[in-house]
């Protein structure tokens, strides 16, 4: 929560009130990229979208993925896999969207392929953890700090960032707070 009280104070007092900064982080641009490429019908290309915000611990995106796998949609179906990917999804168990779509698949699968999903769920559970996806995470936080050039900068002074192709100045501290809460909420949600 702190890292949205603050950027609601960054957003205040800069007037960039209506400005979204979650479109800076990416696994948002990578849910978003995705989503557009599916609805071209490109559904390869929807899914290393979908796996690169997966990667980031998007939960709508795991369940994109465990969706794709079920229809087959730029994958081979595959009913064991979209279990795993959809269980996956659901493990943190706050989306109702998602719980409903994890319930009614398990439901309608019988044992042996709910046996061969808890093998293929080991590995994704593994490789697409929330614990990695929060180092993968605090990796593009100190990635991005470095790259602003912002720690060699005043807190108030200004920098210019791009989000949806529209540029705004925000403060160096603004911009840190916000960039800096994308890893501490995701921390504080799977802690929580």
């Amino acid at each position: 929560m702190r890292g949205i009280a603050m950027l609601f104070l960054a957003l205040v007092t800069t007037g960039a009130w209506a400005q979204d900064y979650t479109k800076l982080y990416p696994d948002g641009p990578a849910l978003q990229k995705g989503k557009a490429a599916a609805a071209r019908g490109k559904y390869d290309t929807a899914h290393k979208f979908y796996l690169d915000a997966a990667a980031y611990g998007s939960k709508e995106a795991q369940k994109l993925i465990g969706l794709q796998y079920l229809d087959g949609q730029g994958v081979d179906a595959d009913a064991a896999l979209a279990y795993a990917w959809v269980k996956l999804a659901n493990s943190a168990g706050d989306d109702m969207r998602i719980k409903k779509a994890y319930v009614e698949l398990a439901d309608a699968l019988d044992d042996g392929v709910k046996t061969e999903a808890e093998k293929h769920y080991s590995k994704l559970a593994k490789d697409y953890s929330d614990e990695k996806a929060l180092k993968k995470r605090k990796s593009w936080v100190r990635r991005e700090l470095r790259g602003s050039g912002s720690s060699r900068m005043s807190p108030m002074e200004q920098i210019q960032i791009q989000i949806d192709g529209m540029y705004y100045r925000v403060s160096v501290r603004e911009y840190k707070e916000a960039v800096e809460s994308y890893a501490d909420d995701f921390e504080e949600a799977i802690k929580g």
